[in-house]
């Protein structure tokens, strides 16, 4: 089956969001610390920014759910929207250690980052960021201080402190206790947690109640790429789906996100690509649906996005996806159309 990039949609919107604008702006150890909140209000995360000589803005972005990323900035940069960029990272001239970073828009790199190295972060003197085009340089002064800061940044307005309110990036019963950046465990993973446990119960019920009975919930050892950026993904006869909750999505940011969504399946798709937005049974809870369908090149699938309101804030972003079958029938459409009419009779 063929594969839909999601994880880097979901991301950038809510980049784009958090980026609506800054408040509480103050410098530590020469670094800038800024909150973001989104148009609406909504604090969506904490910034540690410097420039540097060279021309490039090295971020540090920690995020209300307490995940966190690097960016990497420059005017002059020419960068393909979307692309993907194998990147390493290496601290004080130590062994390289692979991440992988996303263009946004055309002069920006996002990188996440995993708890663990928070420490690596603060305690490290140069930083080198390894690309095509060669190593770039960050010393790293004052990052210790600057990153706390921006961790108590996030922890002050999240307003939601994670389990250990200490240190949202250490593992709390970790092998070595001294250690306050040991790695988590995955279930620990406080925005997988929260996201996993409200959709789940939800998508349980809305596949009851749409009569699919045999599906299958997928770790996330199993996710494929089309479902790595969903809080819950299933599986059942042929058809794959998902399920996300973005809390802070406003009815401005959906059509945003549509759009975004159709941008990425497109460069997915290795033959004809084709989308719309069926206007039929798009009643509340109904919010948005997006068909994208690809053809030829020995390809032939068929995507289907939904877009649920969420009675607290925000929106639910539903897929199911599948290839077409021998005789041109999409289990997808039928699955989608089985949930939407299912949603409509709640």
């Amino acid at each position: 089956m063929r594969a839909i990039s999601l994880l880097a949609v979901l991301f950038f919107a809510s980049v784009a969001q958090a980026r609506a604008e800054f408040f509480d702006t103050r410098h530590v150890a020469g670094w800038e610390i800024s909150a973001f909140r989104s148009d609406d209000g909504i604090f969506t995360g904490c910034l540690v920014s410097a420039e540097y000589k060279s021309g490039i803005e090295l971020d540090f972005f920690i995020n209300r759910a307490f995940d966190w990323e690097m960016w990497l900035w420059h005017t002059d940069w020419r960068l393909t929207n979307g692309a993907h960029y194998d990147l390493a990272v290496s601290f004080d001239g130590g062994s390289n250690l692979a991440v992988s970073g996303r263009a946004n828009e055309d002069n920006m790199v996002i990188v996440p980052l995993d708890g663990a190295l928070f420490g690596r972060f603060k305690a490290a003197r140069l930083l080198r960021v390894h690309a095509a085009s060669g190593p770039m340089e960050f010393y790293l002064d004052g990052s210790s201080r600057a990153l706390s800061a921006g961790l108590d940044c996030t922890k002050r307005w999240a307003g939601d402190a994670p389990t250990n309110p200490t240190d949202p990036f250490s593992g709390g019963s970790a092998a070595n206790p001294s250690d306050p950046f040991s790695p988590p465990a995955r279930s620990q993973n406080p925005s997988a947690s929260r996201g996993e446990a409200e959709v789940i119960p939800l998508l349980t019920g809305i596949l009851k109640a749409a009569g699919i009975d045999d599906y299958t919930f997928l770790p996330s050892a199993e996710k494929d790429r089309s479902l790595a950026g969903f809080d819950a993904a299933w599986e059942a006869d042929g058809v794959i789906g998902g399920m996300s909750v973005l809390p802070d999505a406003t009815f401005e940011h959906l059509s945003g996100l549509m759009s975004d969504l159709t941008g990425a399946t497109a460069k997915d798709c290795g033959g004809k690509f084709a989308s719309y937005m069926p206007a039929e049974n798009t009643s509340p809870p109904v919010l948005r649906r997006l068909v994208v369908a690809c053809s030829g090149a020995g390809e032939d699938w068929e995507g289907h996005y939904v877009l649920l309101n969420r009675t607290t804030g925000g929106a639910y972003l539903l897929l199911v996806t599948s290839d077409l079958r021998s005789d041109g029938v999409s289990p997808a459409r039928d699955a989608d159309e089985r949930i939407i009419r299912a949603v409509l009779r709640k």
